[in-house]
């Protein structure tokens, strides 16, 4: 009898297997990152209660959560350095806005929470362009699609199984906030994942199903949670990509759109210019966007005293008898921050910081919205301009640390602005359906 030796194990190429590994730990990256930015390792440790002083510290425990993933993400774009080297001249403005945060160390007035924030801060606006630069971004949005999801059931159940700490019982009884400090987090984080799940609805046939009832999930939470400028947040761009749909049908169908759009616009400007009262009432808001416009105006005042440097990174607001005495003192309140991302980074890098930061929206805006005039996919171009509506009343969106929206920012700017956006994105780049018009998308 032949004996038939067994195959040998060294025989075997190791590189399937090191190769799916890797593969394996990059989802796992994706995945555990939104876990992080959404909350949910957060809640876990700590709970979701305010933060007892106004540094952001937090608990100790729940800093150290955020360790892991700035080391693995260091070793993620360290293996993709050439495609990180070709996105800075390209996004050159959020990378400038990147290096002045760094530099305002230098001209703090609270130098220890500058540089933790500052550390916090360019994590995740790297750990934005990291997804923009992984080489298979549908399946980024898969991963970052399952994540919302998990999380979003993560929060329903925080909501039914601990209703004293999942729904509001004093500022606003009733409304839900699930895994977040208050309701306007997780509305305005399910707003924003919303748009994610909605272009996996648009562009993963196969599992439309799966990211249509996760679409009707994270809805259900936005609605829950009573936010009404995450409702309109959320709304706004689902209207815009209906009729983007519509549009895209002939070039005939969409003048006809593009002619009601502007119609409609200037109707809703015309609204707002002759009953202002009105219009804000839609969002839940009075004429002072309840109270914001007075700190508006205080800080407007405190950033023109330092209009070349700001005050440093989340430096401002965190010593009551600091710079802010003065607008805490006129207000009679301690108020926490500006409500306003853009005041915010003016009291943090001055006139220069909203400088940079216009130019990065700006320039996104033109550069995603011109491709989906091309025949692109739509979703970076909602996204930001969703980010944008968002900004004019939160501190926390373009240039927070340790937040899903500044994560999504750098990812949105990134996808559109990357040399080879046009040839693998299927966020900005062309759809696989009749275009417009022959041009390549940008």
């Amino acid at each position: 009898m032949t004996l038939i030796p067994a195959p040998s194990l060294t025989s075997r190429s190791p590189e399937p297997a090191f190769r799916g590994a890797l593969i394996a730990a990059d989802r796992a990256l994706v995945f555990f990152g939104m876990l992080l930015l959404l909350g949910i390792v957060k809640y876990l440790i700590s709970g979701n209660s305010e933060a007892e002083d106004l540094t952001g510290a937090g608990d100790p425990l729940a800093r150290a959560s955020w360790y892991p993933l700035y080391l693995a993400l260091i070793f993620a774009l360290a293996a993709r350095l050439g495609a990180l080297a070709r996105i800075i001249l390209p996004a050159w403005p959020m990378f400038a806005l990147l290096a002045m945060t760094v530099a305002s160390i230098t001209w703090s007035v609270a130098p220890d929470v500058t540089a933790r924030r500052i550390v916090a801060v360019i994590f995740t606006v790297l750990f934005g362009v990291y997804l923009a630069l992984r080489s298979d971004r549908m399946d980024t949005l898969r991963v970052t699609g399952a994540a919302i999801i998990t999380a979003a059931l993560f929060n329903l159940g925080v909501i039914v199984v601990s209703p004293a700490n999942g729904i509001d019982q004093l500022l606003h009884p009733g409304a839900w906030k699930g895994a977040s400090v208050e309701k306007n987090g997780l509305g305005g984080d399910m707003s924003r994942a919303a748009l994610i799940v909605m272009a996996l609805a648009f562009l993963d046939e196969r599992r439309r199903w799966l990211w249509l009832g996760g679409l009707a999930l994270v809805t259900l939470l936005v609605i829950g949670s009573q936010s009404r400028t995450a409702l309109l947040a959320l709304l706004a761009p689902a209207g815009l990509f209906g009729l983007y749909l519509i549009a895209r049908r002939s070039a005939v169908i969409a003048l006809g759109v593009s002619y009601l759009a502007v119609t409609a616009g200037g109707a809703i400007l015309l609204f707002i210019f002759l009953a202002p009262e009105q219009a804000v009432g839609l969002i839940g808001k009075d004429l002072t966007f309840t109270g914001r416009t007075g700190i508006w105006e205080l800080s407007i005042i405190k950033i023109m005293e330092a209009p070349w440097t700001g005050y440093g990174l989340g430096a401002f607001w965190v010593d009551i008898y600091g710079p802010s005495f003065d607008i805490r003192n006129q207000l009679q309140w301690v108020v926490p921050s500006a409500h306003n991302n853009w005041i915010e980074i003016g009291l943090a890098l001055g006139l220069p910081g909203i400088v940079l930061l216009a130019v990065t929206v700006v320039l996104t805006l033109v550069r995603s919205g011109w491709s989906v005039l091309s025949g692109a996919s739509p979703f970076a171009f909602l996204g930001v301009l969703q980010l944008l509506m968002f900004s004019l009343s939160e501190s926390a969106i373009f240039w927070y640390q340790n937040t899903f929206s500044c994560a999504l920012f750098a990812f949105y700017v990134a996808v559109t602005l990357l040399p080879e956006a046009k040839l693998k994105s299927p966020v900005s780049g062309p759809l696989p359906r009749p275009r417009l018009s022959p041009a390549t998308s940008a």
